[in-house]
């Protein structure tokens, strides 16, 4: 178990909190021996955190005083950890599969292997915890291994399908719905508030950040819906040159509107580089993932819905609407990759646009409207407006664009601007090779 460092409220030394000085943390309600607004790290140099923030954001300080106070929920997800490999099972098939396609089929599917790899990392990393981070991450992975299994199946009309396809969509299945009653952050995060003594609406105020004013939040929405709008402008200038002027635009606009309300922004404290840049890529990482979760899971349960149609009418199926709702969708995805494959499209699509897009709707917009109502609204709020902005390219396909700013959104929460960016290059770059 690491040590946490604490700074208390109007000294500027911090303390080393070891194991043994975390347990005698605990008291009754209204007993305390520390504040909610208390600053918490992990690094004897900062940065500090509000006790009762980090303990929702900073995984590694909730599980240090998880592991020495033993909150309820913790304790019972504990001790039911031994489940939690089975997870890896369905996955496992799947990259195996995709091995054996890219080896001996075709060559399209090197990507796929990429990412089964890459979600097999995350979920591994994820069961040499004590209790999982992110169990609803992984709950979201568990439900799109079952979908895929299901999807695989009803291609066939479930004709000739072997019984471990069965098995790993329920194993699937089963494993998500574990995932999803485990204790999340903000459940472990309240539990130990209360362990410590604190009162709960004193910790809910430590958390709150300041006020934004109404003008900021319509600002950073006009900017948002500008970016789609400049692009439709510039659409003869050429992709380089569309670029370029798309950058600028979310380089710029979004800083003279954050000065004109906020100011200049404070300087990076000592240690503040390596940790953006450590939580950003393992954020990130997980983003990509989730993304791949979230929008194959999603298409894979719509391409099924067209499947068993096909199999309970074969001779009404190529005039229904479910038909030409998934050509249509398989047309603007094929459409939305048009002019990628150069070296100057590459670019674009891989780095300079997801950097554009992460500035304006996960590092302006998403950061304005969760200070204002939450994290989970703002993340919405955020993707809603990103889906939005692709509706000349994507009609039908937006609900993927929505998901990929849903995944961008939680890696951009966990670990800021550069964790967005990786999220949404990573799923970029996988959908495009």
């Amino acid at each position: 178990m690491r040590s946490v460092f604490i700074e208390r409220t109007g000294a500027g030394v911090p303390e080393t909190l070891d194991p043994t000085a975390l347990v005698r943390l605990a008291r009754p309600r209204g007993q305390a021996v520390v504040s909610a607004r208390d600053g918490l790290s992990t690094r004897p140099d900062g940065p500090f955190r509000p006790l009762a923030r980090a303990l929702v954001e900073d995984h590694a300080i909730r599980e240090a005083f998880a592991e020495a106070l033993a909150p309820p929920s913790w304790a019972r997800a504990r001790r039911q950890r031994w489940v939690s490999p089975l997870v890896v099972l369905p996955w496992l098939m799947w990259m195996e599969l995709d091995r054996e396609i890219l080896v001996g089929v075709r060559g399209d599917v090197g990507p796929r292997v990429f990412m089964d790899a890459l979600t097999l990392f995350v979920i591994v990393r994820e069961m040499f915890r004590p209790v999982a981070a992110r169990p609803r991450t992984i709950a979201i992975l568990s439900f799109a291994g079952a979908a895929r299994c299901v999807y695989f199946a009803s291609e066939s009309c479930g004709r000739g399908v072997h019984p471990a396809m069965w098995a790993a969509a329920a194993l699937g299945t089963a494993m998500g719905l574990f995932f999803l009653a485990a204790p999340a952050p903000e459940r472990v995060a309240l539990e130990l508030v209360d362990r410590l003594g604190l009162e709960a609406e004193e910790a809910r105020a430590a958390r709150k950040p300041p006020p934004v004013a109404t003008g900021h939040v319509a600002a950073a929405v006009g900017v948002a819906l500008a970016l789609p709008i400049l692009l439709w402008l510039t659409r003869a200038w050429g992709a380089l040159a569309q670029g370029v002027v798309f950058f600028a635009f979310a380089a710029i606009a979004p800083e003279v509107v954050r000065r004109s309300f906020e100011g200049r922004l404070p300087d990076l404290g000592s240690g503040e580089l390596s940790r953006i840049l450590e939580r950003g890529l393992r954020a990130g990482i997980v983003g990509a993932v989730l993304a791949a979760g979230l929008v194959n899971g999603a298409h894979w349960l719509s391409g099924t819905a067209g499947h068993l149609e096909r199999c309970r009418d074969p001779g009404g199926y190529p005039a229904s609407v479910t038909r030409r709702a998934l050509a249509r969708e398989l047309s603007e995805v094929r459409g939305g990759r048009g002019g990628t494959g150069t070296g100057h499209g590459v670019v674009l699509a891989v780095l300079l646009i997801p950097l554009a897009e992460e500035r304006v709707y996960r590092g302006f917009v998403q950061r304005l409207l969760a200070r204002r109502w939450g994290t989970e609204p703002g993340i919405a709020g955020g993707a809603l407006l990103f889906g939005a902005a692709h509706l000349g390219v994507y009609q039908v396909a937006v609900y993927q664009t929505v998901l990929l700013g849903i995944a961008s959104g939680v890696a951009f929460s966990e670990g800021g601007l550069l964790a967005g960016f990786v999220a949404h290059a990573l799923w970029n770059a996988h959908a495009l090779l």
